[in-house]
């Protein structure tokens, strides 16, 4: 017998084709496993973490442009009232405007202002900063008067604040010292 008869013997035996595909089927099968599922099961998964990545992306620029939205909105309803931030805070100190304003402020309550005396001013510009004007005020009135006088003060436009107040009593002949007094304000003045 020949060899090529021997094998072909073997081979077409029944049990042995069974084996011979089943191997077949199994390398086969690794083979296909190996290099075309999990490939695509390693895309299907990378592509589902993706899909849930720009979900939360998405959810996250759709906070932001709802608050950006939010916030023109807010801005169109004051636009027409930034004249008013332009006023409460200039961009020089002013202190013409704040003289006559305070002046004025005196002279509705009938007042007479002694002295009015102003800090030291940089005329450098700063760096985007809040920056104020000292301002000390003599006034000679009675209480109600200087009450109605610091009223006045905060009340206008321009943003203030006062530092400081200090009351004295004033004797003056044919006054009563309890309506006499003497008032110096320390008074801020901002500007940017």
């Amino acid at each position: 017998m020949k060899k090529n008869d021997f094998i072909t013997k073997i081979i077409n035996r029944p049990h042995v084709k069974d084996y011979t595909y089943t191997i077949l089927f199994f390398c086969i099968s690794s083979f296909f496993a190996l290099f075309v599922i999990k490939p695509v099961l390693s895309i299907a998964f990378s592509l589902k973490r993706e899909a849930e990545d720009l979900a939360r992306v998405n959810d996250v620029y759709e906070k932001n442009v709802s608050k950006i939205i939010e916030i023109q909105s807010q801005l169109e309803s004051v636009r027409d009232k930034m004249h008013l931030v332009d006023e409460a805070l200039p961009e020089s100190p002013q202190i013409k405007n704040l003289l006559n304003e305070i002046g004025a402020l005196a002279n509705q309550e009938g007042l007479q202002i002694k002295s009015i005396t102003f800090s030291t001013l940089q005329l450098r510009p700063k760096e985007d900063k809040l920056d104020h004007i000292l301002i000390n005020i003599d006034v000679d009135s009675d209480f109600l008067k200087a009450q109605n006088l610091v009223k006045g003060i905060l009340a206008q436009r321009r943003m203030k604040t006062i530092h400081t107040i200090k009351i004295t009593r004033q004797s003056e002949i044919g006054k009563s010292p309890d309506t006499y007094l003497r008032i110096q304000m320390d008074v801020d003045a901002y500007y940017l």
